[in-house]
């Protein structure tokens, strides 16, 4: 009986230590931007405009990371263990290496959180990684799954090659396009006829048969055999 107690009780005693790790982290990645924002005021200083950017930019990123947006961790999975967590802050932190003395402000606000998920990350990985295990609902929700950002398995619809074989299939069995290349071929063998024949002759098509004959414009002459 004392060992199911206990059992039951992890998952809480669990989801104190990741709740209380996020809110430090969400108060530390809040006051990255802020440091961030007010370092753009009135500067033109080039290194220290890079700087704020860097900190605005990766500090809203852990912010999101923070409040657990599943769509974002869907594509940045890294950020979802306190591993992948743990070490961005480090990266982030390093960045103040060899500023002023307040470089040492945003090195603490960064490696602070930092140190924690890496503490979290040895000694109760699991509990942090994989939430479902902590949630008592997480059983009954049916998560959607996310679509790929870059799907290799497209539908033939979406498939380029699929399409372009229905595109060339439909083109050529359609009969107005069959009618105007017909037509485009006749006149080719027209010009290149007309192109060939002695000066003043032209050639005709019998209406009756179809046939080619040759008529002389300066004499009105005609002839089914072509002119030399």
């Amino acid at each position: 009986a004392g060992q199911s107690t206990m059992t039951e009780g992890q998952p809480v005693w669990g989801k104190k230590i990741v709740l209380a790790a996020r809110i430090l982290g969400a108060c530390c990645a809040t006051a990255l931007v802020v440091i961030g924002s007010v370092g753009l005021v009135g500067t033109a200083n080039i290194r220290q405009i890079a700087d704020s950017i860097f900190f605005i930019f990766f500090g809203a990123i852990l912010l999101i990371a923070e409040a657990r947006f599943d769509w974002f961790l869907h594509y940045f999975s890294f950020l979802k263990s306190p591993l992948g967590l743990g070490l961005t802050y480090i990266f982030i932190g390093g960045r103040a290496f060899g500023w002023p003395w307040w470089g040492y402000i945003v090195m603490a606000l960064a490696f602070a959180p930092g140190a924690i998920n890496l503490f979290l990350a040895i000694v109760c990985y699991k509990l942090y990684q994989d939430e479902d295990a902590i949630s008592p609902d997480s059983k009954t929700v049916d998560k959607q799954p996310y679509k790929p950002l870059l799907d290799p398995t497209a539908s033939d619809e979406k498939n380029p090659e699929s399409w372009g074989k229905k595109v060339v299939t439909s083109i050529a069995t359609d009969q107005g396009v069959q009618q105007a290349v017909a037509n485009a071929a006749k006149t080719a063998v027209k010009k290149e006829i007309a192109a060939n024949l002695p000066p003043n002759w032209v050639s005709r098509r019998d209406e009756g048969s179809g046939d080619v004959y040759y008529v002389n414009t300066a004499n009105g002459q005609t002839s089914w055999e072509r002119p030399e």
